[in-house]
């Protein structure tokens, strides 16, 4: 029994361990490309229902990409896509606005539209949890 618990607890350190790496990144995105770091709320005081917040996406890039859309998802409801209120190269911020769900702990999930080489592409996906009061 103690054996098995052992082989249990070293299969879960590991599969931890797997996953964070392969969360990390390890190389500079390629000309052009856009790679979203994290998302967070720029409010610090309690997130309403209805009510629309001011989210800031950090990324990197290797010089100015052109963003035109930043999307959302609460849980697995979305995507709601909304123009971006500005971005910073310097500090490889975006800014844009979105609107909040029913009261209630969520996921909020964030990816980016961009162009690259003429073409519209997706960046990766962020998330950040989230507390919404009502």
């Amino acid at each position: 029994m103690r054996s098995m618990l052992i082989g249990v607890l070293e299969g879960v350190v590991m599969l931890l361990m797997v996953s964070s790496c392969a969360t990390v990144p390890t190389e500079p995105p390629a000309p052009g490309e856009v790679r979203l770091l994290r998302v967070k709320f720029t409010e610090v005081m309690a997130i309403r229902q209805a009510l629309r917040y001011v989210v800031e996406i950090t990324f990197e890039s290797d010089g100015q990409v052109d963003v035109s859309r930043a999307c959302f998802f609460w849980d697995d409801h979305g995507p709601y896509c909304y123009n971006i209120m500005d971005i910073s190269y310097g500090k490889g911020t975006i800014r844009a606005e979105v609107g909040t769900p029913a009261f209630g702990h969520y996921v909020l999930k964030s990816y980016v539209h961009y162009i690259k080489d003429g073409r519209p592409l997706r960046s990766n996906v962020v998330q950040t949890s989230v507390e919404i009061l009502p």
